[in-house]
Formats: C-alpha cells, sequence, structure tokens
C-alpha cells in the first residue's frame, strides 16, 4: 500500500514538478514506520492512519496542472487504453440497482420488482445485479 502511494506521489511530483497542492496522505493501516518518516516523505504533516482507503488528497488547481511533458497523442492513447479495460462503473447493472434501492430508503420497502421496474428490467435481471453487488462487498 505505501509502496503504492509513495511511487504515485514521486511520479505526480515528476509530471508536474511541483511539492505544492498535496493536503494529506490517507493510509488504511497502522504506522509500519514511525510517523516521522511518512510526514517527511511526503512532505506534509497531514498523514492519517486506519483510514477507509488510501488516497493523496490534493488541492483542486492542481489537477488542473499541464503535465510538462505532455503529449496529445500518449493521452489519446491512454484515455482509449482505460475506457476499454474499466468500464464506467455507473452503467453497471449493480450500481444502478444500489441506486434505485438506496433512492426508495425511508418511502416504501424496496422489492425487487420495484427496482426492476426502474430500471426497465427483468425482475430476474434485477435480482441477479443485487446478488453480483452484494458480493463485491
Amino acid at each position: 500500500m505505501e509502496l503504492g502511494l509513495g511511487l504515485f506521489h514521486q511520479v505526480a511530483l515528476t509530471l508536474v514538478r511541483s511539492r505544492t497542492g498535496l493536503r494529506s496522505v490517507e493510509i488504511p493501516h497502522d504506522p509500519l514506520s514511525p510517523v516521522t518518516r511518512y510526514t517527511g516523505f511526503f512532505g506534509v504533516a497531514g498523514v492519517g492512519f486506519g483510514r477507509p482507503a488510501a488516497a493523496l488528497r490534493l488541492e483542486r488547481h492542481l489537477l488542473d496542472e499541464q503535465f510538462a511533458t505532455a503529449d496529445a497523442a500518449i493521452w489519446a492513447l491512454a484515455v482509449e487504453y482505460l475506457a476499454g479495460n474499466y468500464p464506467d462503473p455507473g452503467r453497471k447493472v449493480s450500481t444502478q440497482v444500489r441506486r434505485a434501492q438506496a433512492g426508495n430508503l425511508g418511502t416504501t420497502p424496496t422489492a425487487i420488482t420495484g427496482v426492476a421496474r426502474l430500471l426497465s428490467a427483468h425482475r430476474r435481471h434485477a435480482l441477479l445485479a443485487k446478488c453480483e453487488s452484494k458480493s463485491q462487498v
């Protein structure tokens, strides 16, 4: 986990050529080294442990920075690769079922037939998607 965060941080520094913008680091486990090693490496005082997910929290302006070596052709290839290999999770039926259930919380008991009707799908299709989403939790 730490190696991945550290590598991503170093790559980002190389591409953007700036240490400013990193606000905090979140690590899911307890520290494996003295906390000062983490704060020194990342250059921020805000390193949190025992968090739900690993994350580098950035200032918004950093996301708008251009890479020093930006190349339109490489960017287009990267976007094409990501779109082809990592489909939008919002388009998965299991995500749509979860959203439909969340939208009905507190109003009426959620029935699979109602979710299927919202998705314009057969009840078995919605039930399979519901089972799929539970297995991913």
